[in-house]
Formats: C-alpha cells, sequence, structure tokens
C-alpha cells in the first residue's frame, strides 16, 4: 500500500522528467543534423541550404528598400542628370526625395524636367540646412534605407555594388570614394578596445547607404550634443559627426570616379568653412571618446562591433559594368586596429591636418604606392594595370570576388589576369560562401572548370564545370595558406558570361 501510495503521488513527476528527456534528446539529435548539415558540406552546399540562403537575401533585400535623397543648391543639371539616373534604376529606388536646399527658389517638377512622379517628392526648405538636410531627408523616407550621392557624381558605376554590399551588413555605413579619400579615411580611424572604441570616417558625398534608423539616430545625437549656444555653428556639419558617432568601421570602396564639371559653388558659404570643419571633425572624437569612457553616457553609443569583418576590407567594384566586387584583407594600412589612440595627443588625426601627402606623414610612401597599385586597377578594363600588395604575403592573406547574389544559374564564366608567379596562383585555396560567413574549399583533387593558361598568366573558370556542390556561390576567395616572399599581383578580373 506504501508503495502504491508513493507511485501515485511522483507519477506525474516521473512522467514530466521523461516528458523533458525525450523533448531534450529529439532537439539535440536535430540540432546535431542540423549542424552536420550546415557546416560540414563535405560535398558541398546542399540545395536545401542554397535555397534558404537565397530566401534570406530576398527577406533582407525587401526590408532594406531603398530611397534616394538629393540636395539642391544651384547645381540644377546635376539634380537633374542624378534623378534620371535614379528613376532609371527602378529595380533599386523604391522613392526619390529632393530636398532643395535653396530657399530663394521653389523648386518644381518643370525644373526638375520630369513629369509628376509618385516615386518622387520635392521638399523645398525655407533655409540652407546644409548636412543637415541629408538625414532630415532620410528620417522622411518610408523605406529602411536612404541612397545618398551629390549631384556632381555619376553613381551609375556603382551603385548596384554598394547596394548589395550594404545588404551584407545593414547596420553600418556603406560609401565609396576614390583612392586619396579612401586611403585618408582609413588614417582617420579609431580603436581603443578598453572602451569599445572602433570607429573611423567616410565621406559620403561621391555614394553612399544608410539606414534611416542611423539617420534619425544621428539627428538626435546633433540635438543632444551640439544644439547649444557653444557648438549649434557645427550642426550643419554633420557629415564630419555622422560615420564616428555610429562607432563602427565604415565599409568603404575605392573606385574610378566620374565628377561633373557644372560650376556652382558649395551650399556651405559660411567663410570659415575649413575652421568650422577642423572644429567638428575635432569635436566629433571627442565627445563618443568621453561618452564611451564615461558611466553616465557609456550607453549612448552603439558598443558591439558589427559582426560581418569582409565589409570593411579594402575592395572596388568593376568599374566598367558594376556587376562585380574585387575584394582583399590586405589593406594598404598594415595592422590598422593595432594603432593606438590616445585622445590627449592625437585628437587631430582626423583632420586636414593629417593628410597621406603631408611631407611628415608616416604612411606617405605606403600611400603613393596604393595610388599605383590599388585594387580599382584589377577592375578597370585594362592589363596593364594592376592590383599588389604593399608586402610579402603572410598566411591567411587573400583575395576575391563578389558577384552581388548568389549565381543560381551554375553557368558563371570569368578570367583572372595574374601577374605573380603561376605556382604561387596554383597553390592558394580556393573556397566560395553563399553569405561571407560559411566557407567550403574546392577539393584539390578535382577542380574541374578551372584551366590555367601558362603563358598569358590567365586562369579561367567556368563554374558549370565545377563539381556538383561547388557550382553554386556568391564569393570566391583566394588564399595563401603559408608565408610567401612574393606578393599578390592581380591585373584584371573580367566576367565572360
Amino acid at each position: 500500500m506504501n508503495y502504491q501510495r508513493y507511485w501515485y503521488r511522483y507519477r506525474s513527476k516521473i512522467i514530466c522528467l521523461c516528458t523533458v528527456f525525450i523533448i531534450f534528446y529529439i532537439s539535440y539529435t536535430s540540432l546535431h543534423r542540423v549542424t552536420k548539415r550546415r557546416f560540414t558540406f563535405k560535398n558541398g552546399f546542399e540545395q536545401d541550404y542554397i535555397q534558404e540562403e537565397v530566401n534570406k537575401y530576398l527577406q533582407i533585400k525587401n526590408e532594406y528598400q531603398l530611397t534616394g535623397i538629393i540636395l539642391h543648391w544651384k547645381r540644377l543639371t546635376g539634380v537633374q542628370q542624378l534623378l534620371r539616373t535614379m528613376l532609371d534604376f527602378d529595380d533599386m529606388f523604391s522613392n526619390i526625395i529632393i530636398w532643395n536646399n535653396n530657399p530663394t527658389i521653389n523648386l518644381t517638377f518643370q525644373d526638375l524636367s520630369i513629369d509628376s512622379n509618385d516615386r518622387v517628392v520635392i521638399f523645398n526648405s525655407d533655409v540652407n540646412i546644409k548636412d543637415l538636410a541629408k538625414y532630415r531627408g532620410c528620417a522622411l523616407a518610408k523605406t529602411k534605407a536612404c541612397f545618398y550621392a551629390d549631384d556632381d557624381w555619376d553613381v551609375r558605376l556603382y551603385a548596384r555594388s554598394l547596394y548589395s554590399h550594404f545588404l551584407l551588413e545593414p547596420t553600418i555605413l556603406h560609401a565609396i570614394t576614390d583612392q586619396f579619400t579612401y586611403f585618408t579615411n582609413l588614417m582617420w580611424s579609431f580603436f581603443d578596445e578598453t572602451i569599445d572604441l572602433h570607429t573611423g570616417f567616410s565621406w559620403i558625398g561621391c555614394g553612399s547607404i544608410f539606414s534611416r534608423e542611423n539617420a534619425v539616430r544621428h539627428l538626435e545625437y546633433l540635438d543632444y550634443f551640439l544644439n547649444n549656444d557653444e557648438h549649434r555653428d557645427m550642426m550643419p556639419q554633420g557629415d564630419q559627426f555622422f560615420s564616428i558617432w555610429m562607432n563602427q568601421l565604415p565599409a568603404q570602396f575605392n573606385g574610378r570616379m566620374l565628377h561633373s564639371d557644372e560650376g556652382a559653388s558649395s551650399s556651405f558659404e559660411n567663410f570659415d568653412f575649413e575652421s568650422v570643419q577642423y572644429k567638428a571633425s575635432v569635436l566629433s572624437i571627442q565627445i563618443l571618446e568621453r561618452s564611451l569612457r564615461s558611466s553616465q553616457n557609456s550607453e549612448l553609443f552603439e558598443r558591439k562591433r558589427a559582426s560581418n569583418t569582409l565589409v570593411t576590407y579594402t575592395k572596388s567594384p568593376c568599374s566598367y559594368n558594376d556587376k562585380f566586387i574585387f575584394f582583399t584583407n590586405c589593406l594598404p594600412i598594415d595592422n590598422l586596429e593595432q594603432i593606438p589612440f590616445d585622445i590627449t595627443t592625437d585628437i587631430k588625426r582626423g583632420t586636414r591636418a593629417n593628410l597621406p601627402n603631408m611631407p611628415n606623414c608616416p604612411y606617405k610612401d605606403v600611400h603613393t604606392f596604393f595610388e599605383a597599385f590599388n585594387t580599382a586597377n584589377a577592375v578597370d578594363n585594362d592589363n596593364k594595370t594592376c592590383w599588389k600588395t604593399h608586402r610579402f604575403i603572410k598566411s591567411g592573406d587573400f583575395y576575391g570576388i563578389d558577384f552581388q547574389t548568389i549565381q543560381l544559374n551554375r553557368n558563371l564564366s570569368f578570367s583572372i589576369k595574374y601577374s605573380h608567379k603561376k605556382s604561387l596562383q596554383k597553390s592558394l585555396e580556393i573556397s566560395i560562401s553563399l553569405d561571407s560567413y560559411t566557407w567550403i574549399s574546392l577539393p584539390q583533387q578535382n577542380q574541374s572548370g578551372i584551366i590555367y593558361r601558362k603563358h598569358s598568366k590567365l586562369v579561367i573558370f567556368h563554374t558549370n564545370l565545377f563539381p556538383y556542390g561547388f557550382q553554386v556561390f556568391r564569393f570566391i576567395r583566394f588564399m595563401s595558406l603559408i608565408d610567401e616572399e612574393r606578393v599578390f599581383r592581380i591585373c584584371e578580373v573580367r566576367l565572360i558570361n
């Protein structure tokens, strides 16, 4: 009788424990099977995994649709051309906001030489708010992302590359500049792991994409820190603060740029522009550093770093068709994140007092080398110009190609013209990825579809001949597994079909 009494008393507990164990066992084995399926990939990417990654890409692309932001001051022709470009990219730009910073005119569709268009909104400001207009315009957007460019740049050369790259990491700024500005922006980087400082500057005028959330947050920062008698004159200099206050290293391209020659003055009419810009550059890092170090304001700025490291590599879009991106983890400045930063001695780092062409710049020679052998040379349709590393190769160094979307047709063909030793090229580990996180290596014993032409130093890839499971990818990477007393030298990447 006692046994029966105890059994009835504890039966429910025993059943509960058994149920928990069964659920745990099923969950564990299911997770183990999923992990094995997703991360072993001994036979390449499985079809289910490919479809899952395609769905993820389509979901994030749908979530982060684009609004184009155009500022008008006095270059009407430039605004008209940029507007036409954005309208032509109807698969990219859901809406376009034109902010007229010139209070002396009322901008109309007739001025823009287009008929009234549901995709285009004109906002006529009664005052010139300069840089602020970029972020206020973005704050008005119905989409979660904004594309901004000044009206004197031809963005057709890189718009798709910027957008595809933005979708990899929508939390940070993505921008493109020329080689001098790109190198300068690298020099204007700031790291201090003791306070979670990991930021850098980037100009956004040549072409940039950022989230509406970042634009709104930036306006809040400006109001919180600068809307006072001491600093109010710097609020229109919002660009000097934008990328720095994200506390994220920007994703920056360097490329071939086309600049219009339409003459017009800057919307910054103040005679002391350079002085105000200098003060803004100093104040931006000063406020961020102080806030990160302060217990009171420690949570004002983002502390967690963006997870996708690929977006911070050196890269260039294909300058003649904008269908792929060449990238490398070999930055022109070595060990960038190990360069110490002390606010008391390095406060001028992000100012025009620190430029790569100055006589006392420690990176002057490296910059000169980068100007001659930058990544844009590998994608400019010219075999005579080459990208080259400024130092010998280390184990883990690589270069690669991003084809912007997952190539599902299994019929991609491309070539790489190289100028380093063929033995080096053939020794590199070739890996592919769908998302830039998970990489799988092509089997060494079966690299069908890869043709090496020794005398012309050309390697041709036909992905339809790759081993099954390795024919679908977005990224392909070529990595050295050993230290070499040689350099990478790539002269041209071409898309065949």
